[in-house]
């Protein structure tokens, strides 16, 4: 027999004389069974109120696991906090830094104190209370059971006086207005946005329990059905009971489906989905003991019994409910899903629940119609209209109901299985009125009848048949009366519903929030990568320089609602670099053993490994390998199956990726754009909203410059700047200090070989200045002039040169600033880190100006190949007149500016090889016509952008000759009134790019246009058409990709014809106040961004409404654009 603790039993010699009464007494025949029979009520009293205690005790427990999973996880955030504190006084050295992060007000602070007390407290009391109720359960001989009895009573006595003021200091305590759910998650969300990697290594374990708490659901209400369906007489009485827990589990089934994709990081989180499947256990071991307790030899008492137990069980089930709708509430808790997108659009309603929700709305016009149906009896019109009335009451608070769980987000299954009950609820109720109607017309039938036969009656008839038909009518009073009994406890029995539903909807929610971590950017990263896993490929391999995020990007893809899918509990992580809770199968396989462990041999280890592993499917991921011996006696350890297996490994070189398995693509990581940069960095860093918008401008223009979009410096760098008012002067301070990263580019191409095309290439780049924004489109065009690239025959030399900035890119030589639609680069800058280590041609043959000195005629001889010329100056450097055959192989003079001193004659016009010209000018005609000649002179020109301004950059005119004998040229830019429109008729059937602005045009240019066959890029810029209407015609512009109109102010009308432009992909109007619907525009079936920009409202509603329409009208459409609104 187990032993009680010494401050739960009664000291022995006490006990042992009770035990001896005992005995005497029941030798008294009368008075020992009236004794015994007292005894009995004692025990059965014993019994019972152990059960009322240890419901209370259960709902201390509850109180204790939530206060004690708050105080867990205010630890973890603690611990979080300090060692992103340490790391910040680490990397600059400062002893005093201010802390980064604070937790919790002081309020907050003595409210944790206090509930860290109290749950030290009911941890000592629920150990005794644990080993209280084992001591009962132990006895095996009832007699023994008896004879303990008395001693219980004490123990439960004190147990319970105990347990009264653990419970009021609890009450007590809650009663405080503390949100402290609110305030941890806040706190977990900063703290989050200041790791450059998940401190917390792992979510918390929980899809276990929500995957079989959910599949439990479905299973209890099946049961339900198949015993109410086949059994009705079984559950009488209880149908009504029942049908509510029902809804209440089918509602928290679903919910406990939304949860399936929710990542868990708190114990808070953990502890209540683990109350939500204690309540769907409740009810499943109440359905079986239900099913298992009836029948047998006494089956008409077995069935009363069985029935009143479940009564007791649904009376139970429903208070468990009501308790967690209330302790949510009170608690203040939602769980959050956090997603990797900047924006959360209103979602809007699909048909199936539009439906229901009219459903609903349009009870208010049945209300009349049912009113006109209802007869009039002789109870009366306004008791019916009462009945009738009250039962349409709760449908306006059904109705609002349903529009705000329509709204909700991030609860899918819980609101379509919300709808689908309510939608069931309003069939029944509108059946409950329509009977009653029924009802009441054929009972006003019958009192009708009895009226007319009671002033009918005649006095010299029988009296009898008067009076024998009184019974009659007081069975019809009885029937009305009984019938409208039913209806209002109908009418009860809604509301019991209805509060339900609207119980629900607060404790059902999922509040998606912007994830606030280092993944900024890695969105589409991690859907490859899952990609690739669910389509079991062997080993997949993240490639990158250190710092830029191939951890977080493997803990999201480890810890993703699909690989959980897939892999089940077959995931396993090893840090090959750091000690991590699975270092052990690292120390184990490559030979670093204890040398105990040795002994056994490594063999031995890589035996059990495989073991261990054995045939099921799993998933190992293997963290910063960077030796090829390291990934080969990895390899030996485990098994090479075909069962769907993956090992995914991080490294930081290519190589080592490379030899892990040569036949799969390599994933490399992208540093980040612009935008993800600045968008790293406000995470951490918060601006004060009266900085001025130039200052922010340049603030954001050194995070991206110095960080070189590398996530760890980005982070390092707002470690300096938290907690401080942050202005232009001490930022640039702080960024400029950012050299410590230096190596990571370096550590990154330091060993690199770069192939002589790509030397080339980047030699034109470093002609940019540091932090230049270059155009992708541009380089491209310049490689192209200067035959800097090698192309196969069937390669274009567009696609090559994209090629070599992809290669550029994988390198991390240049980081991309902006992408375009199609996700080809647009922008990018070269990192000032790698400006003077990257290798260069030896022959001078390019020269870049940036405004600081003059280029001297002495300068030009020095350069006499020089191939490229590119001015940087904003302040109109003048071009210098060559002398001798100085610059006669340029090929490329971009950015200077012409005035009337200007050399044109023996001076621009001796340049003849150019493929690239960027001139600006201010001119008189005269010479606006001799430039003119001689540009279209320029046979092997690819490129031409022409801007005539005045003093205060204003358009002037601008003289041009046909330019169809230029036959090379791709790409053309016009600024400036054109003084022969007429050219417009003669433009180059080569041109891809074309540019207008400020041309004044009077006719149409779109068909003119539009009959260039190789045009992929039209932009009309402000004042580059002056008319009201524009057509683009059938078949018309065959290779459009971008089309942009700005500031077309007089245009009103834009008709697009049948296949015309059909393939474009990205349209933008800006500005263009007066226009009208433009028609045609859903036909584009090609294009995938539309960007309206300060265009009217009522434009853009329409806008959207037609393409809105034409996904419904056509679903099968291929593409459907992206609708971009800005003001």
């Amino acid at each position: 027999m187990a032993t009680a603790p010494e401050d739960l039993i009664l000291p022995f010699s006490i006990t042992a004389l009770i035990l001896r009464c005992i005995y005497v007494i029941l030798r008294a025949p009368l008075f020992g069974s009236f004794l015994f029979a007292v005894f009995v009520l004692f025990f059965l009293h014993n019994y019972v109120s152990f059960q009322s205690l240890e419901r209370d005790f259960n709902r201390i427990l509850r109180e204790y696991r939530l206060l004690r999973a708050l105080s867990y996880d205010k630890v973890r955030l603690s611990n979080s906090e300090a060692e992103i504190d340490m790391r910040a006084r680490d990397l600059w050295k400062l002893e005093d830094h201010p802390k980064m992060t604070v937790l919790l007000d002081p309020a907050e602070v003595d409210w944790m104190d206090i509930a860290e007390c109290v749950v030290s407290r009911a941890t000592v009391f629920i150990d005794r209370f644990e080993k209280y109720k084992e001591r009962r359960k132990k006895p095996a001989v009832a007699a023994v059971r008896y004879i303990w009895t008395l001693n219980n009573y004490f123990i439960k006595d004190a147990l319970s006086f105990e347990m009264k003021q653990i419970k009021e200091e609890i009450n007590a305590h809650l009663k405080k207005n503390v949100d402290i759910c609110g305030t941890l998650e806040r706190s977990r969300t900063q703290i989050r946005s200041l790791q450059d990697r998940p401190i917390e290594h792992e979510s918390i374990s929980h899809r276990e329990n929500v995957c079989s708490a959910a599949d439990l659901v479905s299973s209890i209400v099946q049961k339900i059905d198949h015993q109410i369906a086949i059994k009705p007489y079984s559950v009488y009485g209880l149908t009504e009971k029942i049908e509510l827990i029902k809804l209440q589990l089918l509602l928290l089934g679903a919910f406990m489906k939304d949860l399936e994709g929710v990542e868990f990081l708190s114990e808070t989180e953990k502890v209540w989905v683990e109350e939500h499947k204690e309540i769907i256990d409740e009810a499943q071991r109440a359905i079986e003991s239900f099913i298992h307790r009836r029948g047998g030899w006494f089956s008409t008492f077995s069935n009363l019994m069985a029935r009143r137990k479940l009564k007791g069980d649904m009376k139970i089930i429903d208070a468990a409910f009501s308790d967690l709708y209330r302790r949510k509430e009170r608690y203040g808790f939602k769980f959050i899903r956090r997603d990797q997108i900047s924006k959360f659009d209103t979602r809007s309603p699909n048909e199936e629940e539009i439906q229901i929700k009219n459903k609903v709305k349009g009870i208010e016009d049945k209300k009349h119609y049912w009113l006109k149906q209802l007869p009039v009896s002789l109870t009366g019109e306004g008791d019916q209209v009462k009945f009738l009335s009250m039962m349409c009451v709760p449908w306006e608070k059904m109705h609002r109901l349903t529009e705000e769980v329509i709204a909700i987000e991030g609860v899918d299954n819980f609101r379509r299985t919300w709808l689908m009950q309510m939608k069931c609820t309003v069939d029944v109720v509108e059946e409950t009125i329509e009977a009653y109607i029924k009802d009441e017309a054929a009972r006003n039938t019958d009192y009708t009848s009895f009226g007319d036969s009671f002033f009918a009656y005649d006095p010299h008839s029988n009296v009898n048949s008067f009076f024998t038909g009184l019974p009659d009518y007081f069975l019809l009073y009885k029937s009305t009366y009984d019938r409208r009994h039913e209806v209002s406890v109908e009418i009860e029995r809604m509301w019991q519903v209805i509060n339900c539903f609207e119980r629900t909807i607060k404790a059902y929610q999922i509040e998606i929030r912007e994830e606030s971590t280092s993944v900024v950017g890695l969105k589409e990263d991690i859907g490859v990568l899952i990609s690739r896993l669910t389509n079991r490929e062997p080993v997949v391999s993240i490639v990158g320089m250190r710092g830029i995020g191939k951890t977080t990007l493997a803990k999201k893809v480890f810890n993703h609602e699909v690989i959980l899918k897939q892999f089940h509990n077959n995931r396993y992580w090893v840090s090959i670099g750091h000690k991590s809770l699975l270092n052990k199968i690292e120390m184990l396989v490559l030979g670093v053993l204890e040398s105990q462990e040795e002994q056994r041999g490594r063999e031995y280890w890589i035996k059990e490994l495989r073991h261990f592993l054995g045939e099921e499917r799993y998933l190992l991921v293997l963290e910063d390998i960077n030796t090829k011996e390291t990934w080969d006696t990895l390899k030996a350890a485990f098994p090479a199956t075909t069962n769907g297996s993956t090992i995914m490994l991080t490294t930081r070189h290519k190589s080592v990726a490379s030899h892990a398995d040569q036949s799969s693509t390599q994933h490399v990581l992208r540093l980040r754009t612009k935008e993800e940069s600045w968008k790293l960095f406000t995470q951490m860093v918060h601006l004060p909203p009266e900085i001025p918008p130039e200052s922010e401008k340049i603030i954001k223009a050194k995070v991206v410059g110095r960080c070189g979009g590398l996530p760890l410096a980005i982070f390092h760098s707002g470690y300096r700047l938290i907690g401080e008012h942050v202005t232009q002067e001490n930022s640039s301070t702080v960024l400029e200090s950012i050299n410590c990263y230096q190596e990571s580019w370096i550590e990154a191409v330091g060993n690199e070989e770069f192939p002589v095309q790509l030397v080339k290439c980047l030699s034109y780049i470093r002609l940019f200045p540091r932090d230049y924004e270059i155009p992708a489109r541009r380089v491209a065009a310049s490689w192209v002039a200067e035959e800097l690239l090698q192309q196969r025959a069937e390669d274009s030399p567009e696609c090559v040169a994209e090629k070599c900035l992809a290669d550029l890119k994988n390198r991390y030589i240049i980081q991309v600033l902006e992408t375009k639609p199609d996700g080809k680069i647009k922008t990018f800058c070269l990192h000032y880190a790698l400006s003077e280590r990257l290798p260069n041609e030896s022959s001078v043959q390019r020269l870049a100006d940036y405004g600081k000195d003059e280029i001297s005629q002495l300068d030009l001889r020095e350069y006499r190949n020089l191939v490229t010329f590119l001015s940087f100056d904003r302040y109109r450097s003048k071009f210098v007149q060559p002398s001798g055959a100085a610059l006669k192989n340029l090929q490329t003079l971009w950015g200077v500016f012409v005035d009337e001193d200007s050399p044109l004659t023996n001076g621009l016009n001796r340049l003849m090889n150019l493929r690239k010209l960027k001139l600006a000018f201010q001119l008189e005609l005269s010479r606006r016509k001799v430039l003119a000649e001689w540009i279209s002179q320029l046979n092997h020109l690819q490129s031409l952008w022409l801007k005539s301004i005045g003093e205060m950059g204003e358009p002037l005119d601008l003289y041009l000759k046909p330019l169809s004998n230029l036959r090379n040229l791709s790409s053309l830019y016009l600024f400036g009134r054109l003084e022969n429109p007429s050219i417009m008729e003669h433009l180059p059937q080569s041109l891809t790019e074309v540019t207008l602005s400020a041309s004044q045009l009077s006719d149409d240019p779109m068909p003119k246009l539009g009959k260039l066959p190789n045009l992929r890029s039209l932009c009309l810029y402000s004042g580059s058409y002056k008319g009201t209407t524009m057509v683009c015609s059938i078949d018309d512009f065959p290779q459009l990709l971008v089309l942009k109109l700005w500031m077309l102010d007089t245009l009103q009308r834009w008709d697009v014809q049948e296949r015309a432009m059909r393939n474009l992909r990205e349209l933008e109007i800006r500005s263009c106040n007066e226009l009208e619907i433009p028609t045609g525009l859903t036909c584009l079936e090609t294009l995938q961004e539309l960007k309206l920009t300060n265009m009217p409202e009522d434009f853009n509603i329409k806008i959207q409404n037609n393409f809105t329409e034409a996904e419904e009208q056509y679903p099968d459409k291929l593409f459907t654009p992206s609708i971009m609104i800005k003001y």
